[in-house]
């Protein structure tokens, strides 16, 4: 895995978890009728899948560097809200866990269904 490879992996996690986090208040879970967590599960598993296909010998680091890039943009959320309201995120740690059971499980099936795409091709 190349560190090209590495970054690009970090900047899409980054995206995703922007797309699902940044544009709705802290209390509401739905972005234009949409809940945050489907968009967040879509959108990490199409990356992982194009992460995938994209690159011929990604490893299983390229969904995990994905979801790094999930917590990264979580936690820029986070703490730009503490900045307004340092009441805001008590529970922060279950906010970043419930990112992970979703992002993690879903990453690694777009990854595992790119690779064996790679293998049918052959």
């Amino acid at each position: 895995m190349t560190y090209r490879h590495k970054i690009i992996s970090l900047v899409l996690g980054m995206v995703c978890g922007a797309l699902c986090y940044w544009f709705n208040d802290y209390n509401e879970a739905y972005v234009m009728g949409i809940h945050i967590y489907l968009i967040l599960g879509v959108s990490v598993f199409i990356s992982a899948l194009g992460l995938s296909l994209y690159y011929k010998n990604s490893t299983y680091l390229s969904p995990l560097f994905l979801c790094v890039g999930v917590i990264v943009a979580a936690l820029g959320r986070i703490f730009d809200d503490l900045r307004i309201d340092p009441t805001d995120h008590n529970l922060f740690p279950f906010e970043i866990m419930s990112l992970l059971v979703i992002a993690v499980p879903v990453a690694f099936l777009g990854h595992w269904l790119g690779t064996l795409v790679h293998k049918a091709r052959r």
